[in-house]
């Protein structure tokens, strides 16, 4: 169980970028990662989050187009438009991290008839509306991290692969979840063959040359991967 544990963790670290959408996760596997969602815990068992999935193809693929890309630059050149004048698409990378099998849209959520109200009024007597306001919107973001978090490690110890996203037109995406306002998307799936970095898309022969790829045209772009330092400290008395 402990090695088991160790993969998991390792694997819910590094975001998958290119997924084999030719396999269907099972429901009894959906079922589980709904549990570990809903079993996931928040201050006084309140309702931080809302959470909406979906495994159809087709609407994954539109989110997916919603998501921000970035521009990568060929080098020798900072030119990205075209003989219109218009931004080059060919250098606009997406974030197919949401491009999976299966999609988790995670949007916050608070229900005041179920409220332990006082409990969130941080000890301010001179403003405790706002300071209750600040501790309801702290633990809102406090639970939904922990879910995803609980939410990414049950998929890796089922041996999916997973990817976190963050960055894609809020407001263009409402239409798809029913118009929630939607903080964070988690992909999962099956992976590929190839390098967990490589993009479902772009091609190096459409980015003409990229200092940190060898450009061989039958090669797609890679995503940089980095490395984040974490402190740990044991204390004692």
């Amino acid at each position: 169980m402990r090695d088991l544990i160790k993969i998991a963790s390792k694997g819910s670290y590094h975001a998958q970028r290119n997924w084999d959408r030719s396999k269907t996760i099972p429901q009894e596997d959906i079922d589980v990662l709904l549990e570990a969602i809903k079993n996931s815990p928040t201050k006084q068992a309140e309702t931080h989050y809302k959470v909406l999935w979906t495994d159809d193809p087709d609407l994954i693929y539109k989110v997916y187009r919603k998501t921000k890309h970035f521009t990568v630059t060929p080098r020798g050149s900072f030119d990205y438009t075209d003989s219109d004048g218009k931004t080059d698409n060919r250098y606009n990378v997406r974030n197919s991290q949401v491009y999976s099998n299966l999609l988790f849209a995670f949007a916050f959520d608070w229900d005041q008839k179920e409220a332990r109200s006082n409990i969130h009024a941080i000890v301010d007597l001179h403003d405790v509306k706002n300071n209750a306001i600040i501790e309801k919107d702290r633990q809102r973001c406090l639970s939904t991290g922990i879910a995803i978090g609980e939410l990414i490690l049950s998929a890796n110890l089922l041996g999916y692969k997973t990817g976190l996203c963050s960055a894609f037109w809020e407001h263009e995406i409402r239409e798809y979840f029913d118009g929630e306002k939607i903080e964070v998307l988690v992909g999962i799936g099956y992976p590929t063959d190839k390098p967990r970095t490589e993009h479902e898309e772009v091609y190096n022969k459409d980015i003409v040359a990229v200092d940190r790829r060898t450009g061989n045209d039958d090669e797609k772009w890679k995503f940089p991967a980095f490395e984040k330092k974490i402190k740990i400290i044991k204390k004692t008395s």
